[in-house]
């Protein structure tokens, strides 16, 4: 008895990640404040995923949740560009004030593709203190407010959890 319960298990586990990405910046021309700049970039990432428990584990007899084989593979393909607009520099309670804009589409083999865009302010009152500030995406600001967990069980208590109905009143 006591060799069957101290046999070693045979977990096995991959991942792999790549990433691979690339960008250029240029400035377009001179403001009072600074130039304009703009950066443009590109990326791609690549994950998988395998695991494999032991097959006492898959069979339920060497732990109280038996586990099965999982594997997957995903990829995201992603553009970029955002541009820098300086509006104030070394003035009164303004010793830099820019403005950005921003804009990524995003690719992914699991779904369809998606969009973000993004409004940045950067202020400098002076040169110890920096105030930075931005839009939230959209799907931020539209999220549903129907979300809730539909009462689930754990294995330590016979009874379930019960449903957390989502606030109506709540913003994000």
């Amino acid at each position: 008895m006591l060799a069957y319960i101290l046999q070693p298990m045979e977990n096995s586990q991959r991942q792999q990640l790549l990433n691979a990405y690339g960008f250029f910046s240029q400035s377009f021309f001179e403001l009072p404040a600074g130039a304009v700049e703009a950066v443009y970039g590109l990326e791609y990432r690549y994950e998988s995923f395998m695991d494999t428990p032991d097959p006492r584990v898959q069979k339920g007899i060497a732990s109280i949740f038996p586990a099965q084989p999982t594997q997957g593979i995903y990829d995201v393909k992603e553009g970029y560009a955002e541009v820098k607009l300086p509006l104030l520099r070394q003035q009164p309670l303004a010793d830099a004030l820019e403005l950005s804009l921003a804009g990524r589409y995003s690719k992914h083999s699991l779904f369809r593709g998606d969009s973000n865009t993004k409004l940045g302010l950067r202020w400098k009152p002076y040169a110890d203190l920096l105030l930075r500030g931005r839009t939230p995406a959209l799907s931020a600001r539209r999220r549903s407010q129907n979300f809730s967990w539909a009462g689930i069980s754990t294995p330590c208590s016979l009874a379930p959890i019960p449903a957390i109905p989502a606030n109506p009143r709540a913003r994000p």
